[in-house]
């Protein structure tokens, strides 16, 4: 033959249209037949196709060795599928291999910059969170300082102070009667409710409501201490505080009148207003800055009648009390309970 193209089909091998035996043997063929242009059998030789079942056999020319000339084209052209080139039987597989791989790296480059990307996001929302806690931590640091130091200057609340028992022991005397010492008048000052005694000796002799300060002026002193503490004012002590509510008519049959404590302060730029004796809203009020005026019946601060100052509460948290005429009263600690049995009415005060 010429040229011609074998191929490989169900375990037998084709010259042309002819079979030939599984030897390479020509079955019905003339030996003539068989042999090519150069007198040489190219059917003898035929070696076991390479690219597999289903594959092509590469043509063979002349002497068994692929044709460069005519007969070679010829059988290119006549086969069902072009020649392949050296190397293109692994070019399928190793193609989608490198294509797999330069895949693969894509996507671990891909994955690792995803997981840079989340990974600095987690940065920056833990950054946000530490700042804000570490916010948090300040303000309520902040905030304890400033109660601690608000608790160590005596103050409970805005616009009042609430000294606990050691203090109102260092600022009054131990005893009572005609020595008690009342708060000195340069220490006087907006926000500290002073100690101020009816039966010191710079107030006791005024007169007031028939008799003198030191026997019936436990109100106007009552109001005085309240009057610095608001207004931060030095103008009315004990004495000029008698002196006013006597020339505005707040003494009624030798006593304070009740009125006194709401007119008479609104007279003064402060407010007051009546407060029932409960625990809660007593120490609400004082919570507030408030300091609460008290009229007393006879107990444990008076025989017959009596006005006194609530200034806050103590650390134990019984009430600290201002009581004009005592010294002693007013270097310990009372039940609230105990107080309030003993109040005919309170008042509340505020500037106003």
């Amino acid at each position: 033959m010429d040229t011609a193209a074998y191929r490989f089909d169900e375990g037998n091998f084709y010259g042309g249209d002819a079979p030939l035996s599984r030897t390479g043997r020509v079955d019905a063929l003339d030996v003539s037949d068989a042999r090519g242009a150069s007198g040489v059998r190219n059917v003898s030789g035929v070696a076991p196709n390479p690219f597999g079942r289903d594959a092509w056999v590469r043509p063979q020319g002349a002497g068994g060795r692929p044709g460069n000339g005519a007969g070679s084209t010829t059988a290119r052209s006549s086969s069902p599928q072009r020649r392949r080139s050296r190397g293109s039987a692994v070019a399928p597989t190793a193609t989608p291999g490198v294509v797999a791989a330069m895949l693969g790296g894509l996507v671990r480059t891909g994955r690792a910059a995803r997981g840079r990307r989340i990974g600095r996001r987690r940065w920056h929302l833990w950054s946000v969170l530490g700042v804000a806690a570490l916010s948090v931590f300040v303000v309520v640091a902040l905030f304890q300082m400033a109660n601690l130091y608000a608790e160590g200057l005596g103050f409970a609340g805005p616009g009042i102070a609430s000294p606990t028992a050691d203090a109102s022991v260092a600022a009054a005397d131990a005893g009572d009667g005609a020595e008690a010492a009342s708060t000195p008048r340069d220490e006087w000052r907006g926000g500290e409710l002073p100690f101020l005694y009816q039966t010191a000796p710079q107030y006791r002799d005024a007169s007031y409501a028939g008799a003198t300060v030191g026997e019936a002026g436990c109100g106007p002193t009552s109001l005085a201490m309240v009057y610095i503490a608001l207004t931060g004012k030095t103008d009315k002590d004990p004495a000029a505080m008698a002196a006013f509510s006597e020339a505005e008519g707040y003494v009624e049959e030798g006593l304070t009148a009740w009125r006194f404590m709401t007119d008479g302060a609104a007279e003064l730029g402060l407010s007051s207003h009546e407060v029932p004796a409960d625990a809660g809203r007593l120490k609400e009020e004082l919570a507030q800055g408030h300091p609460v005026i008290c009229s007393m019946r006879p107990g444990d601060f008076t025989s017959t009648g009596h006005f006194l100052v609530v200034a806050g509460v103590a650390d134990n948290g019984e009430l600290v009390i201002h009581d004009p005429n005592s010294p002693a009263n007013s270097a310990r600690t009372w039940d609230a309970e105990c107080v309030l049995a003993q109040c005919a009415n309170l008042w509340a005060f505020e500037r106003g």
